[in-house]
């Protein structure tokens, strides 16, 4: 029996829709580049995006060329993977957010999303080895910080960005965050455009998706489940000689180094707009 039209056309656009996707993800994991500990602490690539400088209020050229530094706050993993996260930022403003992560127990890194301009990064919480989620802000020039959660519900493959208002006139930061359930889960909220019962609790059934508010108060309110401390396994220090981040797995009563990075990212002295950088990637130049 030939089969009909419609058919041969849906077989084939399922096939070729299958191909796009599979070659997106291989092209996706190409394109994020390795960095490789070796021993000494590794440098994060620069980046002199002007979004990110014009946001952090700078101005990068070579008569006020900007120092860049990286700031880590905090260390997760789900299953085999670690993550630390933060910031990069200059002396007067914070550039974007950084997320590393691990699969090979620190050997090599990938940044498996791109950094948010103004981010910083700074709470990480992780129901089993599938969901996890990550508490930060967006920083202004202004200094106007808008809360928002990166969320993954298969232990890192993908991460999606959650704002916790829908109102661009409400402004604060991420004290806390923590989940019990898989769904279930409490953040602690600091307003900064507000005088009378700055601190906000919200509670979520919706693994983060949507919050509802559960108290106002004048005093930081405390997230209200007892939160199971598991034992700690790895752990993110500074190191107060050089100012390096040092990333360690504890082994009987040692700590063994698993990977560092350095302080110092670089200094930029022009701004890449965004479509030059495209454009460059491509082998182009901007008009």
């Amino acid at each position: 029996m030939t089969a009909r039209p419609t058919l041969r056309i849906l077989t084939v656009w399922l096939l070729c829709a299958t191909l796009a996707a599979f070659g997106q993800s291989a092209t996706e994991e190409a394109s994020q580049p390795k960095l490789t500990f070796r021993g000494e602490p590794v440098v994060l690539p620069l980046e002199c995006q002007e979004e990110h400088l014009l946001r952090a209020g700078l101005v990068c050229n070579d008569v006020t060329p900007c120092t860049l530094v990286l700031e880590l706050v905090a260390i997760g993993g789900l299953g085999d993977r670690i993550f630390v996260m933060g910031n990069v930022h200059a002396s007067t403003g914070t550039v974007s957010s950084v997320l590393l992560a691990s699969e090979d127990g620190g050997t090599t890194w990938t940044e498996p999303i791109e950094r948010i301009s103004g981010g910083s990064l700074e709470i990480f919480r992780s129901v089993g080895s599938g969901s996890g989620w990550i508490g930060g802000q967006q920083w202004e020039a202004d200094s106007s910080p808008i809360p928002f959660l990166l969320a993954t519900r298969n232990g890192g493959d993908r991460w999606s960005r959650r704002d916790v208002w829908e109102q661009d006139d409400r402004n604060g930061i991420v004290l806390g965050l923590d989940f019990e359930t898989e769904s279930h889960g409490y953040l602690v909220i600091e307003r900064t455009n507000t005088d009378a019962d700055p601190f906000e609790l919200y509670e979520t059934r919706t693994a983060g998706s949507s919050w509802g508010i559960r108290e106002l108060s004048s005093e930081e309110p405390e997230i209200p489940f007892e939160v199971v401390q598991a034992a700690e396994s790895r752990r993110l220090r500074g190191d107060s000689s050089n100012g390096a981040y040092w990333i360690e797995e504890k082994q009987g009563d040692d700590w063994k180094p698993l990977a560092a990075f350095a302080p110092h990212v670089g200094t930029c002295n022009n701004m890449e707009r965004g479509d030059e950088k495209a454009l460059e990637g491509a082998g182009r130049t901007a008009p």
